[in-house]
This record gives structure tokens, C-alpha cells and sequence, in this order.
């Protein structure tokens, strides 16, 4: 009986063990299906205040009578998604081995909101997401010109919720869009792409920064 168990315990080890010659099959990294995705905002909002104009909300985009005129489209959806692969937002927020993934749609404002889980079916082990909410220009007849962003990070870890969420409004100043005359036309729209770009960098510094404690 003795002399069987020996025999067993044999062939069992022969079956566990890899076969001669053949190294053992590396270990998928945790990292390698990690997933960051990334959607940009809709068609750029105004705001403007004024001195007989109080706030009216896209009164420039929607070429409105009495407020400066904006170019149609100048940092749309499109050019977002454009900007957004170029940036490479995940290597900003120190997820280097996540794969990028740029969503061509903005979200509908209601989703991005109210869903507490993720927004796409992914099932990776490793998720994040990061949402671009509005694109907004703020003129001001003493403050002058800014691009005012408001974007969303979500890192969900393995996990159906996120583990950690922040969201903030970034700023940037402008000089000289929009453009006053059709010669700016060309340095105003390379202007407030850069100032976008910009505005994406303000947000990774403060999304990295340890969180304050409370007193």
C-alpha cells in the first residue's frame, strides 16, 4: 500500500510540473487589460458679463445682438477628442499602463451625474474615467477673457464604484480670443486650444495633490 501512494504521489508531481524544456507560462500582469477612458464635452458654452449685459448664458456662440462674436465650432467635440489623444490624459494622471481609450460622443450631462457605476460595459480589472463635463468661455467687461473647463476623474480600481472621484473647474486666461478682427482669426483658434490643453494640466496637478485633512 505504501508502495502505491509513493507511485501516485510520482505521477502527480510529473502532471503539476511544466514539461521538460518548456518554461512555465508568464503571469498576466494585473496592469495589462487596465483601461482609461476618456470622453470630451459638447460645443463650447459663454457666459458674459457686461455693462448693460448680465450673464446671459451663450449669448456669444449664439451670435445674440449686442455680445462679441465668437468663430462657429471653435473647440468642438471633435477637436476635444483630437486634443484629448494627442495629451494623453492618463500618463497626467499617473496611469501610465492603462490603456487610452477616446470616446468620440460627449456624454449626455444627465449620465454623467447620476451613474454611480461605470459608464461603459467594460469589465477590466483596472478602470478609470475621465469626463470632460462643459467647455465654457467667460468674457467680462473689467476681467476680461477665460476658458473655463469642468472635468470629472474616476478611478475605480477592479471595483463596480468608484474608489476615488474628484471633479473641479480649471481656468485659463485669454488674450486674444475671441478674435476682433478676421486677421486674429487664425492665432485666436490656436489660442483657445492651447488654453484647453492648459486647462487639462491645471486639473492633473490639483487631482494629484494628497487630499487636506480634516481638523
Amino acid at each position: 500500500m505504501g508502495g502505491r501512494r509513493v507511485v501516485f504521489a510520482a505521477v502527480a508531481l510529473a502532471l503539476a510540473s511544466p514539461a521538460q524544456g518548456q518554461p512555465p507560462a508568464p503571469a498576466a500582469s494585473d496592469t495589462d487589460n487596465c483601461e482609461f477612458h476618456v470622453w470630451p464635452a459638447d460645443a463650447l458654452m459663454s457666459v458674459y458679463y457686461g455693462w448693460f449685459h448680465g450673464s446671459i448664458v451663450n449669448g456669444q456662440v449664439s451670435g445674440r445682438p449686442g455680445y462679441p462674436r465668437v468663430p462657429p465650432d471653435p473647440i468642438g467635440t471633435r477637436t476635444q477628442s483630437e486634443i484629448l489623444a494627442e495629451m494623453q490624459p492618463h500618463r497626467l494622471l499617473g496611469r501610465d499602463d492603462y490603456r487610452l481609450v477616446v470616446h468620440a460622443e460627449a456624454l449626455p450631462s444627465r449620465a454623467i451625474r447620476t451613474t454611480a457605476g461605470r459608464l461603459t460595459d467594460s469589465t477590466s480589472h483596472c478602470y478609470a474615467e475621465l469626463i470632460v463635463d462643459d467647455v465654457v468661455l467667460q468674457q467680462g467687461a473689467i476681467d476680461g477673457s477665460f476658458l473655463n473647463v469642468l472635468i470629472h476623474y474616476r478611478d475605480f480600481g477592479p471595483d463596480p464604484t468608484p474608489r476615488r472621484s474628484f471633479a473641479t473647474w480649471s481656468q485659463t486666461r485669454l488674450t486674444v480670443f475671441p478674435p476682433g478682427s478676421p486677421e486674429q482669426l487664425e492665432r485666436a483658434l490656436a489660442e483657445i486650444r492651447q488654453a484647453y490643453r492648459h486647462d487639462f494640466i491645471l486639473f492633473a496637478q490639483a487631482a494629484l495633490r494628497p487630499p487636506r485633512r480634516r481638523r
